[in-house]
């Protein structure tokens, strides 16, 4: 699991409604030999294993950034924090840690993060709140629109990462806005619970939901599956809404470290994904 301070627990943004735990099915399973994917899910695949790095990293960003804020004597004058957008500077990512309200937010501190590292000297605090830059706030729009959807959450902790998507990040064709759960407890890891909704390109229009899957399932990540009394190869799962692993799985990989064994029903086909990178199996 990627480790972060523990003072981040409480830090995550939660939100709690419908939901509830799916026990994990055990079973046997000796995982086969890699092949070559279809070309009918090839780029699929390919797009689905960008999507999750760049996830996962912009979420990451976003929680450095709130921890580093904790470390800060400036505070932002006790403005309660809402939220936090993650958006490409370059090389960087910058976050605004964004106070206020949905409808009239305000920035109260902005740090870049690099290469999973707080960039030293980055660190600007708005005492009194700035002004969202142009790009910051048509993401931030598209988020406070995402959350109009509620798509039915898992009970825990939840984080928010969003994504312009087109060739020109200065004229987005329309958002991805993800909604990750994620548990605090590093033996468990959540493989359901996780959405993702399509945001038109003006922000205020909801274009399409999807869940990851049907429950709010969980594994633990003490008791991986083996075949036999062979040494611990992964965790095994089935994927009954794709043919193929999505971003939650892919997230999952990188977030515990953690070799997933995906059975899609949908063509009777295993795949493995492993740090981030997914492949077929024979």
């Amino acid at each position: 699991m990627v480790h972060l301070p523990q003072i981040l627990l409480a830090l995550v943004l939660a939100a709690s409604t419908l939901g509830c735990a799916a026990k994990p099915r055990h079973e046997a399973f000796a995982p086969g030999k890699e092949q070559a994917v279809s070309e009918i899910y090839r780029d699929d695949v390919r797009r689905v294993e960008q999507l999750g790095h760049v996830v996962l990293e912009k979420n990451l960003a976003g929680l450095m950034a709130m921890n580093e804020t904790l470390r800060r004597k400036d505070s932002s004058n006790g403005e309660p924090t809402i939220g936090y957008i993650s958006e490409a500077i370059d090389d960087r990512l910058r976050v605004s840690v964004v106070g206020g309200s949905a409808e009239a937010p305000k920035v109260y501190h902005r740090i870049d993060v690099e290469h999973r590292e707080v960039v030293q000297g980055s660190y600007s605090g708005f005492r009194d709140g700035a002004v969202l830059s142009e790009n910051a706030a048509l993401l931030w729009k598209a988020r406070t629109t995402a959350l109009t959807q509620n798509p039915g959450f898992c009970p825990g902790t939840y984080t928010t990462v969003v994504l312009p998507l087109g060739s020109d990040p200065k004229r987005p064709a329309g958002y991805y806005v993800y909604f990750l759960w994620f548990s605090t407890d590093p033996g468990i890891l959540n493989i359901g619970g996780h959405f993702r909704i399509k945001v038109g390109a003006d922000g205020d229009q909801i274009l399409e939901s999807k869940a990851f899957s049907n429950s709010c399932f969980q594994l633990p990540t003490s008791d991986p599956i083996a075949p036999g009394d062979s040494e611990a190869v992964g965790l095994y799962m089935t994927h009954l809404l794709a043919p193929f692993p999505e971003e939650n799985h892919v997230i999952a990989s990188l977030w515990n470290n953690q070799t997933l064994f995906v059975g899609t029903t949908e063509n009777n086909s295993t795949w493995k994904v492993e740090k981030g990178r997914i492949s077929l199996l024979k």
